[in-house]
């Protein structure tokens, strides 16, 4: 009965006083988005909150009546496009937009004819132009994404413009926290600062040392890195380092969002066992988020054809539907072996819980995950047209090389 660009609105009658849960989610994985309504009603009505733009969502009513006879109804419904004019925040952890959480998935310095590729990788924000300034790129995407200004950005007015960044890499020009530049002149709304990977333990540090770091963050409201173990280290074994850099950067940023750009063509070492393939992407993404990101940046823009364009969009669209539960508190999460190479990151939102689990080497791998909160619940496999036993808060699973898993458990009485 509405639409609006995170929400959904339904509303539907029952001939006696019922309660219900409502589900969202694509059609082909099922529900994985639950909200509970706890009080009988003959004329119902529920607002779905937090749900990205422009998807297409099933959605689904199971009401429960006092006998507990159950009925279950569906409906399919598409979000809206992005707000013409949001207003972005950075509170709990996460950026919000019109108050409602954000899962930032970016694209760098691509000129618009990369665009229309970058949209069907699910790009929602579009950050420097360097083919002709900000103003360009905000009438070429015509409020299909919502963008930032850059440092090398001229001003720009149009829809969708939701903050600006600091100079790429700050720290290894020199910069500091107290010489940032201001942002670029007219922008508004939060500012985002992308640090080299020199912050972090597992690289060399900058001349300055790495105490320069603290004073840079306050600076911003949200805060990621570039790494690029296989393009800039040249190193096919240090995969994990996106978990483990990823951790640190949370650690330093104090509550603010971070976020992480994964490598998705070859730039410096493009062949043999550094090249970036459908498999190192959907395993660098994943790393990211269960290591704490918050959003997602994609680099170099525009070259997201083939295998690899196809895995980024899929990544992208899971993120898109799991985006409330991913944003929310990471939960304890314990892999056995804890020194092995498979990472695990728990979410729970509205009852159900969420795991997704990644094997950072290229060797099979089965490892025994525990949550607590699991409680003996069964795992959907999501993609994989398969479901998973538990014990109690543990479960166990086979990892193919580089594999990733996302693990959905229904709220109990769903």
């Amino acid at each position: 009965v509405a639409v609006g660009p995170s929400s959904l609105t339904v509303a539907w009658q029952t001939e006696s006083p019922t309660r219900a849960w409502v589900a969202a989610g694509p059609p082909e994985w099922g529900p994985v988005l639950w909200w509970q309504e706890k009080e009988p009603r003959l004329r119902h009505r529920l607002t779905l909150a937090g749900l990205s733009f422009s998807t297409p969502y099933r959605i689904w009513v199971t009401t429960i009546a006092g006998d507990g006879e159950r009925a279950q109804a569906s409906v399919d419904a598409t979000t809206a496009g992005p707000p013409a004019a949001p207003e972005a925040t950075a509170g709990e952890g996460a950026v919000r937009v019109d108050g409602q959480p954000f899962f930032p998935i970016m694209s760098f310095g691509g000129c618009p004819e990369t665009y229309e590729t970058s949209l069907a990788a699910g790009v929602n924000l579009f950050v420097r132009n360097p083919c002709g300034g900000l103003q360009a790129q905000l009438d070429a995407l015509a409020g299909r994404a919502l963008s930032a200004a850059s440092a090398e950005d001229g001003p720009g007015q149009g829809p969708g413009l939701i903050g600006s960044f600091y100079p790429d890499e700050a720290d290894a020009h020199g910069l500091s926290g107290a010489t940032l530049p201001p942002p670029p002149p007219g922008s508004r709304g939060l500012r985002f600062l992308t640090l080299s990977n020199h912050f972090y333990s597992g690289a060399a540090p900058l001349a300055a040392g790495r105490g320069m770091y603290p004073g840079l963050v306050a600076r911003a409201d949200v805060v990621g890195f570039d790494l690029y173990p296989l393009q800039e280290w040249c190193r096919p074994d240090r995969l994990a380092d996106v978990y483990l850099a990823q951790r640190e950067l949370v650690q330093l940023a104090r509550g603010k969002p971070t976020f992480q750009w994964i490598e998705a063509a070859g730039m410096r070492c493009p062949g043999g066992k550094t090249a970036v393939t459908p498999e190192t992407v959907r395993a660098e993404a994943w790393l990211a988020v269960v290591g704490g990101a918050r959003g997602l940046g994609f680099f170099p823009p525009g070259a997201w054809t083939g295998e690899v364009g196809a895995a980024l969009a899929e990544v992208t669209r899971a993120i898109r539907y799991l985006a409330p539960a991913l944003l929310s508190p990471l939960a304890p999460t314990a892999v056995d072996p804890p020194s092995g190479p498979v990472k695990a990151g728990a979410w729970h939102r509205q009852g159900a819980l969420y795991v997704v689990a990644v094997n950072a080497s290229r060797l099979s791998r089965r490892v025994t995950i525990d949550v607590p909160g699991l409680a003996g619940r069964a795992l959907a496999v999501l993609g994989e047209g398969r479901s998973v036993i538990s014990s109690g808060d543990t479960f166990l699973d086979n990892f193919g090389p580089l594999a990733t898993h996302l693990y959905v458990a229904a709220p109990f009485g769903s």
